[in-house]
């Protein structure tokens, strides 16, 4: 008891928290990265759900010049951001060489080839029941 009561007794010294200005450029620098990382994330679910290449599974059965493919792949318009349509598909995926990575941007071109692919599949759509 001794020793707690002379650590109890000696004198501490209390220092003041930061200045506010200080705390609040710390909570801003450590929240931004994770602001920004949800609005990128955001971004890429928002291309894939809307292109029309691959109708947002991310993953395409034919190639950008028309050839059919045996595995799927990720789609080459919107880069196959995230599985909708199975992790096992979306990772096998990967397996071929020539499919671009773990990771692919949109390509330059993402709204004039979905907006192709929505039109191909409108004509198709309308000539199956005329």
């Amino acid at each position: 008891m001794p020793l707690l009561q002379s650590f109890l007794l000696t004198p501490f010294s209390l220092s003041l928290p930061p200045s506010l200005p200080l705390l609040q450029v710390g909570f801003i620098a450590g929240v931004f990265p994770f602001v920004w990382a949800g609005y990128e994330f955001w971004k890429r679910i928002d291309t894939q759900q809307r292109c029309g290449v691959c109708q947002g599974s991310g993953l395409v059965y034919e190639s950008a010049t028309g050839r059919s493919l045996t595995t799927p792949r990720k789609c080459y318009a919107c880069g196959g951001f995230l599985p909708w349509a199975g992790w096992k598909r979306f990772w096998l995926s990967n397996l071929d060489i020539g499919n671009g990575g773990v990771l692919q941007r949109p390509a330059p071109d993402y709204e004039a080839l979905s907006e192709a692919a929505k039109r191909r599949r409108a004509e198709g759509g309308r000539e199956g029941k005329e």
